[in-house]
């Protein structure tokens, strides 16, 4: 008589692994939550319905500052960007501009922001040459075809 032997075979060892793997998926789920809000600060908890920005920006806070593991208003606003509005053009530095720079320095020096296009009508309208380019913050702007031109203040 052959005695067989009581270890598993390979079929039934994957399928105990298989059910193993599955288990800790479970219970992982069931630990850590799932949920459909935009983070899981104290954000969501009195701003319902925030969806993220796009699929890379997941956290509030990453964007407009704040602290996430606070209850209290006061203490979770305390420390955002830019106030009552976070989206302020003197807090872009430390919000968009920390990973956008690039797209920074183009919102930054464009005709909307540096008020250039009409300075230049206005001083075109006075009688002047209206070769330099002022703006109301100076700095640096670009021409059509990308080349960094010298704003005056």
């Amino acid at each position: 008589m052959v005695q067989r032997s009581r270890l598993p075979t390979a079929q039934q060892f994957g399928k105990g692994f298989r059910l193993i793997a599955y288990g800790l998926i479970a219970l992982g789920i069931l630990v850590t939550g799932c949920s459909k809000e935009a983070d899981d600060s104290s954000c969501s908890s009195c701003h319902r319905g925030l969806e993220p920005a796009s699929p890379n920006h997941h956290a509030c806070v990453s964007c407009h500052g704040g602290d996430p593991r606070s209850a209290d208003k006061q203490t979770a606003h305390h420390l955002m960007y830019g106030g009552k509005n976070p989206a302020a053009p003197a807090s872009w530095d430390k919000s968009c501009g920390s990973c956008h720079r690039y797209q920074l320095g183009r919102v930054k020096s464009g005709l909307m922001y540096t008020n250039t296009g009409m300075i230049k009508n206005i001083r075109l309208t006075w009688d002047s040459s209206g070769k330099e380019l002022y703006s109301a913050s100076g700095g640096t702007g670009y021409a059509p075809d990308g080349k960094p031109l010298q704003l005056r203040k």
